[in-house]
């Protein structure tokens, strides 16, 4: 029979797995004037579970998530946006989550491709792409062992 302690070990593990933390934690300003790339990078490296206000955040560097990360914002006034000729954002992995953000410029709005291995169940939900030259780019490379399915 697992102790009181033990149960809650557990929980607060779990709890700190699901734990969600803002972009602006890490220094996103959101403000539309200033670079929030390393911010998004910072917060990622960091966490699993990252959340986007409401904002327009500058970008000049890909946004990479990977296995089981999300990326999530407040819906359509939760803005990532780039002037560069870049991916605004990669999904390198697998049963990553891409939720409720406008994505703006860039050459490919989201490019799904594995890196290390497949990239394969993830979630794009709610998702507008505005002024890219590519929307989304399903890229399996030439690697049949790191395949790209939805």
């Amino acid at each position: 029979m697992p102790t009181f302690d033990y149960i809650k070990k557990l929980k607060d593990t779990t709890d700190k797995m699901v734990e969600r933390v803002s972009v602006k934690d890490f220094g996103a300003m959101g403000d539309g004037t200033h670079d929030d790339t390393l911010a998004f990078q910072k917060a990622l490296a960091a966490h699993m579970n990252v959340y986007v206000p409401s904002g327009t955040y500058i970008v000049n560097n890909t946004i990479t998530l990977g296995d089981y990360q999300t990326l999530e914002g407040a819906g359509h006034s939760s803005v990532i946006q780039t002037a560069s000729a870049i991916t605004l954002i990669a999904i390198a992995g697998s049963y990553a989550r891409l939720a409720n953000l406008k994505l703006f410029g860039g050459v490919v709005g989201i490019k799904l491709a594995g890196v290390s291995g497949p990239c394969v169940q993830n979630a794009v939900v709610d998702i507008g792409i505005w002024q890219a030259q590519t929307g989304v780019l399903l890229d399996g490379g030439t690697d049949s062992n790191k395949p790209v399915y939805w």
